[in-house]
């Protein structure tokens, strides 16, 4: 024979389950001003407004984010070749002022040819501290953020025999002088 267990233990049951449900949420709470939205910004910070032809053109593409170090983990770009020229990603490098943080990935470019040319927006990937890893760290979703496109201005060397002739005329004229 089972003994019969008090009306009461339920009840006290009940109300344990309901104080442990709302240390639950306070709990839930509290980590989600933990893990707050970071404010996450990307830009593209162009180095050079103007380069000559075959040289390169650096552009600084970074992700900004207040508050810790490891609020955010900033992925490599995956670079690709614009039409009119080259693309290589040369240096990462991370900046931090007061409580921002800011991962900055330069890309140079180069064109042959002189012209005007645009460099497409690039989608920067970023891991928060707030995102679960699932499975292994590289099948983890990332954010996607965008950095606005960017416009490259690209100019010829001046023609040499025209440098060559201006600089015989000031000889010559220092010479009479």
């Amino acid at each position: 024979m089972v003994p019969a267990l008090p009306d009461s233990m339920f009840r006290t049951s009940a109300n344990c389950e309901k104080c442990c449900l709302a240390l639950l949420g306070i709990f839930l709470l509290g980590c989600g001003s933990v893990f707050a939205d970071i404010g996450l910004e990307a830009k593209a910070l162009p180095e050079q407004s103007q380069v000559l032809a075959g040289q390169p053109c650096a552009v600084g593409y970074s992700v900004e984010w207040q508050g810790a170090r490891d609020a955010a983990i900033v992925l490599p770009l995956e670079v690709s070749q614009p039409e009119w020229g080259r693309a290589e990603l040369k240096a990462t490098r991370t900046e931090h002022y007061g409580d921002r943080w800011r991962v900055v990935q330069v890309v140079e470019y180069t064109a042959s040819k002189a012209g005007k040319y645009t460099v497409p927006a690039v989608e920067i990937q970023a891991i928060t501290a707030n995102q679960p890893i699932v499975g292994s760290f590289e099948s983890t979703p990332a954010n996607r953020i965008k950095a606005p496109d960017t416009t490259i201005t690209v100019v010829n060397l001046p023609n040499p025999r025209l440098w060559g002739g201006i600089a015989a005329i000031v000889a010559l004229v220092i010479g009479i002088g």
